[in-house]
């Protein structure tokens, strides 16, 4: 009895050492779902300008908080605008950056979107639509462009109005449109904290919210 009480001390004292000794580099994150996702302060309704996003009105844009909306109006043909305000993101963690955007006038090649990851007009990443149904996600690097996807058709695009979401989850970032996954990334490390909008082509956006959860 004694002989196997001493073998079954050895025993656990050897499963604790290996224990002990596991190599553990890049531990198992927990899993992120919707309901771990608490606002961080950013969200923005657009009921009043809290967030103090320029007012502009001149020869090339417009900018102004009505109706409970950020109203865009770019009036310029091959022309883009963007704008954004640092929201402090701990990019660290899992996040969701999300936001409705209703087309009030345009041609078919007028594009709106996402603005995340920005530093200046230099260095951003962009998540936009069209309203002939197609999008793209592309950054800026010290003015250089790159794609991750060029524009693609998706018939989740509708021509009225369209919920974008770009979510973190680990190391990859998933991209949708009104709730249906179009396009999945790797993550790429953030220019700076701006997170905003972008308007291209001569064209006129309502923008109902910009959320962002982590």
């Amino acid at each position: 009895m004694q002989f196997f009480s001493k073998a079954f001390l050895v025993l656990i004292i050897t499963l604790l050492i290996l224990v002990g000794c596991e190599k553990n580099d890049e531990p198992t994150p927990a899993k992120t779902t919707e309901t771990d996702l608490t606002p961080i302060p950013f969200p923005d309704n657009f009921s009043d300008n809290k967030n103090h996003w320029p007012v502009l009105n001149n020869d090339t844009v417009i900018v102004a908080i009505k109706n409970d909306s950020l109203f865009f109006v770019n009036k310029k043909v091959f022309s883009a605008f963007s704008i954004w305000k640092d929201a402090n993101i701990d990019t660290t963690k899992d996040f969701v950056i999300k936001t409705s955007l209703i087309w009030k006038s345009g041609v078919d090649t007028s594009a709106c979107g996402l603005v995340w990851g920005a530093k200046n007009k230099n260095n951003k990443y962009t998540f936009l639509v069209r309203k002939n149904g197609r999008f793209k996600v592309d950054f800026d690097k010290d003015s250089v462009k790159t794609y991750l996807k060029e524009w693609t058709s998706s018939s989740a695009i509708n021509s009225s109005n369209n919920v974008l979401e770009i979510k973190k989850v680990n190391r990859l970032l998933y991209f949708k449109i009104n709730n249906e996954q179009v396009f999945a990334s790797s993550y790429f490390s953030f220019f700076g904290q701006g997170v905003g909008f972008k308007v291209e082509n001569e064209t006129s956006i309502a923008a109902d919210y910009l959320n962002i959860t982590q």
